[in-house]
C-alpha cells in the first residue's frame, strides 16, 4: 500500500499543481469529469458546457492538463483523456 500512495502522489502531484495555480483542483475534476465515454473527444465550448465553467477558464485548465499529459489535443482541436491520466488511475486499488 505504501508503494501505491508513493507512486500516486509522484504523479498526481505535477498533474494538480499546475491545474491548482489557477483555478483550483475542483475546477480541474470538474474539466476531467466532463469525459463520460471511452475515447470520447470533446470540442471546447462542449467541454465548458459540461463542467459548467467559462469557456476561457475551461480553456486554461485543459491547456494546463495537455501541458502534464492528463488530457491530450486531437488535430480538430478536440479534447480527449490522456494517457498519463490513464496511467495514475491504474494505481487505485481494486474493490476499495
Amino acid at each position: 500500500m505504501e508503494v501505491f500512495r508513493e507512486e500516486a502522489h509522484r504523479l498526481l502531484v505535477p498533474l494538480w499543481q499546475a491545474v491548482a495555480r489557477r483555478a483550483g483542483p475542483g475546477a480541474g475534476l470538474r474539466v476531467l469529469g466532463a469525459f463520460t465515454e471511452a475515447g470520447e473527444g470533446l470540442a471546447l465550448h462542449t467541454l465548458a458546457a459540461r463542467a459548467g465553467l467559462p469557456k476561457s477558464t475551461t480553456s486554461r485548465i485543459a491547456g494546463q492538463l495537455t501541458d502534464v499529459g492528463a488530457l491530450e489535443r486531437l488535430a480538430n482541436g478536440d479534447f480527449v483523456v490522456g494517457l498519463h491520466l490513464l496511467d495514475i488511475t491504474s494505481l487505485a486499488p481494486r474493490g476499495h
